[in-house]
């Protein structure tokens, strides 16, 4: 069945640069709260935001620019929505060419799989088992249709398996070459390094102190041909 949903949201830019679409904030009543977006779970006010409609047409994704008054947003809403509407009901044809041979996640990994089946068994072994939990974690039939949602749930999976810290960032690091082989976009936000980033831990060094002490503690055998050992 055609997706039918269109969604509002919010193309603004952050301070380093990154242009993103957030979600808009609303008041108790369900309006929407003018130039205010959602960022990393917080309020922020962006005046220089471009309202957007989300949406899919033949199953490719789509966006569209709208005005910034709350009557114009409500408008082109409903609009788009009677629009997608009348496309699955035959009533109009699109004029947007439909997505081919759609990926499922399935296909994509065992696709991906195969590709890098030469590599070293220990680097197929890791790349396997991250993609492996990932689809197990996602709910998502087709690789595109996967978003941000789905990668904070599978460091959520990750975690509750008992995985380490530094296991979580190496399979995000996995899935991340998995995305950029497929062309696709990483969809995680700055801060949601925060989730899966570890710090290494540096390792001790003795001083000659140490090692004196330790070696003194040591208790010394003589092996039968003479040679002494600790």
């Amino acid at each position: 069945m055609a997706n039918l949903s269109v969604s509002v949201k919010m193309k603004i830019r952050l301070p380093n640069g990154e242009r993103i679409y957030a979600k808009p904030v609303e008041h108790s009543n369900g309006k929407l709260k003018r130039f205010y977006a959602l960022v990393n779970g917080k309020e922020e006010h962006h005046p220089e935001a471009v309202y957007t409609l989300v949406y899919r047409e033949n199953r490719k994704l789509r966006t569209k620019a709208i005005g910034s008054g709350l009557d114009e947003i409500a408008t082109a809403k409903r609009e788009q929505e009677s629009f997608l509407q009348a496309i699955a009901h035959g009533h109009i044809k699109s004029k947007v060419a439909p997505v081919e041979n759609r990926l499922t996640l399935k296909a994509a990994i065992d696709k991906y799989l195969e590709d890098n089946e030469p590599k070293a068994e220990k680097t197929y072994y890791a790349y396997s088992t991250a993609l492996a939990e990932f689809e197990e974690s996602c709910k998502k039939k087709y690789l595109e249709d996967t978003d941000r949602e789905d990668w904070l749930a599978f460091m959520k999976f990750l975690k509750a398996k008992g995985h380490s810290q530094r296991t979580v960032a190496n399979k995000i690091s996995y899935l991340k070459t998995f995305y950029i082989n497929f062309k696709l976009p990483i969809p995680l936000q700055k801060n949601d390094k925060a989730l899966y980033k570890y710090t290494e831990k540096k390792a001790k060094a003795y001083n000659q102190k140490d090692l004196t002490a330790f070696f003194a503690k040591l208790t010394a055998y003589v092996l039968g041909n003479g040679e002494t050992r600790f």
